[in-house]
């Protein structure tokens, strides 16, 4: 798990990823987890914050099936992030996120994306989340960050 703090922003357009020309093992799957975690983490770290001055409402806070079930503009921004970025390296993977709902896919491949692990503590400034990838295969999960 690569956490916020562990990020180092990177300047101008996205580099593409490493794991792009990547095969179809689980460390490859790992390999391009760890990339879109890390991409992620760093594209968090300049989004506006509900706890501070940045945030107002482009942080937006809503809840969803109930009021402690909350999402954040941030959720949404990553996993519009993830799912794009998995389109682009693995066309044909499905994707299941916490945020969008599943996309189908024609691989046996499905990633499962949270895109804040942990939003209530995000939500309140405090470090204890995370931003979950994972692929797995006929149900079992194979790799993740």
């Amino acid at each position: 798990m690569v956490t916020v703090n562990e990020a180092s922003p990177t300047a101008g357009s996205s580099p593409p990823h490493p794991a792009a020309l990547a095969g179809d093992e689980p460390t490859d799957l790992r390999r391009i987890a760890e990339d879109l975690v890390t991409e992620a983490a760093a594209h968090l770290a300049g989004l506006p914050r509900p706890w501070d001055e940045r945030g107002g409402e482009a942080a937006g806070v809503a809840t969803k099936s109930t009021p402690t079930d909350v999402v954040t503009a941030s959720d949404h921004a990553l996993e519009v992030l993830i799912r794009d970025r998995i389109a682009a390296v693995r066309p044909g993977d499905a994707v299941v996120g916490e945020e969008h709902g599943s996309t189908a896919g024609d691989s046996r491949t499905v990633w499962v994306v949270d895109p804040i692990d942990g939003t209530v503590n995000f939500l309140y400034g405090m470090p204890w989340y995370a931003i979950s990838v994972a692929a797995a295969r006929d149900g079992v999960s194979v790799a993740g960050a």
